[in-house]
């Protein structure tokens, strides 16, 4: 250990003292030693990459914490809101929901009619409160959406019109745990689409 000490040292000595002599140096002092440095470099290079590779993991994990197993950060989504509205009596049936039908509608709009459906594979996101009926998420997830449950945004804000007073879990869709996607369209129930929204042509 002295003596290999010594020669780094040595190695080190002669660069400052004799910048001329300090490839010779070098090769003096790597000589047999190329296949280590080699593996160290290897080691680090793959170490980074496994760094990366976690750190990239997470966002996954997140995304399939929350039912969504293919979305990552940079992607766009749509997304729209659907609270309860008719919940309140066990007679009701799901379609007298006009929120939730407009629901349905966007998810055939987008994901399947011709006329309208997305050009590119685009996720379409359906964030529901809690008491939202089981019957409604499933029937949206069977339509292709992505159903996340979200929690209430309380609030003290006198709300006179009854469908109104969830309106506020609307800024849900700004929580990028609930949503993890770049870029977010938000829609409401009560759209109509004429044309597909990704195209690009159709801008102005």
């Amino acid at each position: 250990m002295v003596k290999e000490s010594n020669i780094v040292s040595g190695v080190f000595v002669e660069m400052i003292v004799k910048p001329g002599l300090s490839l010779s140096a070098i090769g003096r002092f790597t000589g047999k030693r190329i296949l280590p440095i080699a593996l160290l470099g290897l080691f680090l290079i793959l170490s980074t990459i496994f760094v990366f590779a976690k750190d990239q993991q997470r966002v996954f994990d997140l995304c399939y914490h929350i039912g969504v197993s293919d979305c990552s950060k940079g992607r766009a989504a749509v997304v729209t809101f659907l609270a309860n509205q008719f919940n309140g009596r066990d007679n009701d049936n799901d379609d007298d929901d006009v929120y939730y039908v407009g629901a349905r509608l966007i998810a055939y709009q987008l994901l399947h009619a011709p006329e309208t459906r997305f050009l590119n594979p685009t996720p379409l996101i359906v964030l529901v409160t809690h008491d939202v009926r089981p019957s409604k998420r499933q029937r949206l997830m069977d339509d292709g959406a992505i159903v996340v449950e979200v929690n209430n945004i309380d609030h003290d804000i006198p709300i006179w019109e009854p469908r109104w007073v969830d309106a506020f879990t609307k800024m849900r869709v700004f929580d990028p745990k609930l949503v993890p996607y770049g870029k977010v369209l938000y829609v409401d129930t009560d759209i109509i689409f004429t044309r597909p929204i990704d195209d690009s042509a159709g801008r102005r």
